[in-house]
């Protein structure tokens, strides 16, 4: 019984990390200028600074979705930001933005996302990259494509090897299902994908 609730507890999760990057997203979304969208363009070349992921992407239990931020900084100047809402054992990466940031917006988008998971851990690039990848692996082969607001090149270079992660090897796919989602279109897909019976799917408790 105990577990039951800790497992519809951590479910209902989903929903408010969903309703936190749709507020991130449209609090980021006043249109650049020229400059800051050239500056977004060419910043997947400028050096990683930083690299964050909201507390519980470690847990082993329940595939709950994990928000990343990667972080890359001209040299002396301005931060490129992107946050990504992955979604390890269905969908990939569900949602996600490339901004130029200030600091102080900056560090508002780290608040928002360590509110919503409890705490927000740094990492390195290896492991939000690992993080990533799996997921778009995975996403790749049942025929879901991310979000077409990251330009996945922000990740970087796909390394040669990725470390394992919770979740990189699901036994079967695991769709949790969103209150933004064209959650018939998915569920036929996967039907598609690996057939009727082939795959987890979860309604989350509110």
């Amino acid at each position: 019984m105990g577990n039951e609730r800790a497992r519809q507890k951590k479910l209902a999760k989903h929903k408010k990390r969903r309703a936190e990057v749709r507020s991130l997203k449209q609090a980021a979304s006043a249109p650049l200028p020229d400059k800051g969208a050239a500056l977004a363009r060419r910043a997947s070349d400028w050096p990683v600074t930083d690299c964050y992921l909201g507390r519980g992407w470690d847990e082993t239990e329940v595939p709950a979705l994990v928000t990343g931020v990667l972080v890359r900084r001209r040299p002396g100047g301005v931060a490129a930001v992107g946050l990504i809402l992955v979604d390890r054992t269905c969908l990939g990466i569900k949602s996600g933005f490339l901004r130029v940031l200030e600091d102080a917006a900056l560090q508002a988008l780290l608040d928002g996302v360590a509110e919503t998971h409890g705490g927000i851990e740094r990492v390195e690039l290896p492991t939000l990259q690992a993080i990533a990848f799996h997921a778009l692996d995975l996403a790749h082969t049942l025929g879901f494509a991310p979000d077409r607001d990251f330009p996945l090149e922000f990740l970087g270079p796909r390394p040669a090897e990725l470390p394992l992660t919770p979740f990189a090897r699901p036994d079967k796919p695991h769709y949790i299902a969103g209150p933004d989602d064209d959650s018939r279109r998915i569920l036929a897909q996967l039907e598609r994908a690996v057939g009727a019976g082939n795959f987890h799917f979860t309604v989350p408790a509110d």
